[in-house]
């Protein structure tokens, strides 16, 4: 499962990191599919942009299974791991760039022709494809950990409480701090 990887970012340092990882997840992706994975890209709230497209148009034909919650705590977690406020870690010297119009996955992923593109506000589509391929283990890849990858609709915390395993490729994924100017290093 493949969250969020953005053609652009606000924060340039984080552009910059997360363009360097696509050749390994295209690597990453073409192996699991070599090994009969399912790939699913997930780029959550902005999957209509991908309407028409024969792996978007897959993933809505799948028919719905209704989500069963299987534990009603968090994964555990190291403590708050969301980033201080809005703020990017470039620094003060690289003023960020808001572009909420880029709302598309980078342009260099290879998407397989029988990938599924799904996402949204719910977990829905995601776990009616789990369901109807009898999924149970989740490899995540994507950016960020910290907040996408972990929180959003079919991050790793939801799949927890679903009752799903998984486990998160870290050398292809991104987390998302902010610039703290106190900091001497």
């Amino acid at each position: 499962l493949v969250i969020d990887p953005w053609s652009f970012h606000w924060c340039k340092t984080a552009c910059m990191r997360v363009g360097a990882l696509m050749p390994r997840i295209n690597a990453a992706t073409a192996a699991g599919r070599k090994l009969g994975m399912t790939v699913i890209w997930s780029p959550t709230d902005a999957q209509e942009n991908y309407d028409g497209w024969p792996q978007r148009e897959r993933a809505l034909w799948v028919p719905p299974v209704t989500p069963v919650f299987k534990r009603n705590s968090s994964i555990p977690s190291g403590g708050d791991m969301t980033p201080f406020g809005t703020q990017c870690m470039c620094g003060p010297w690289l003023p960020s760039i808001i572009n909420a119009d880029e709302m598309r996955m980078d342009p260099t992923l290879n998407i397989g022709p029988d990938d599924y593109i799904a996402g949204g506000s719910t977990v829905n589509e995601i776990y009616s494809i789990f369901s109807k391929h009898k999924i149970q283990h989740i490899i995540y890849l994507g950016v960020h950990e910290n907040i996408c990858v972990q929180a959003k609709a079919e991050g790793m915390d939801n799949m927890w409480k679903l009752g799903f395993d998984f486990v998160l490729a870290r050398d292809m994924t991104d987390a998302f701090t902010g610039y703290d100017p106190t900091n001497t290093w």
